[in-house]
């Protein structure tokens, strides 16, 4: 259970720490070729955590099932820094692209137009376990406090 949310007075539903948001920067590497992509770039992004991966918007061909590849993510929020260096698995590759309206209304799935970003789907195969659970209570943490300011404001 999470605890109270600190404010000034208990009448107090607005705590400004509410709205300090933290940031994660991920790098990807393929050894293999020497390519790399980075949130720096805004090449990759982070889509949703798992409780042994995530999942992960990428350029169209950057990553292909069964490989591996070296993840280097930074997560900065007001209260901690935290690095995880990792090599993962990719298990699934998702079509994100966008959409062509025009091909697909002939065929029985969506068509997507070339160079649209796909979602990877990752695991975890080598990583500092301790690392990856600190990571992943930060965003735990902050869900909770999110439930918990929408519980106060119902009343």
């Amino acid at each position: 259970m999470s605890e109270k949310r600190q404010t000034s007075n208990e009448f107090d539903l607005i705590n400004l720490e509410d709205f300090k948001s933290f940031k994660v920067e991920i790098v990807v590497r393929n050894d293999s070729n020497g390519s790399r992509i980075s949130s720096f770039k805004n090449e990759v992004e982070l889509c949703e955590l798992k409780t042994q991966g995530w999942c992960m918007q990428v350029p169209a061909g950057f990553c292909k099932r069964g490989r591996q590849y070296k993840v280097n993510l930074e997560l900065d929020s007001p209260h901690k820094k935290i690095k995880v260096k990792a090599t993962v698995e990719v298990k699934k590759i998702v079509r994100t692209g966008i959409l062509d309206y025009e091909k697909s209304k002939n065929k029985k799935g969506p068509t997507y137009k070339e160079g649209g970003p796909e979602t990877a789907e990752v695991v975890l195969t080598d990583y500092d376990p301790e690392d990856w659970n600190q990571f992943c209570e930060v965003f735990n943490t902050r869900q909770n406090e999110i439930l918990d300011f929408f519980e106060a404001v119902k009343g």
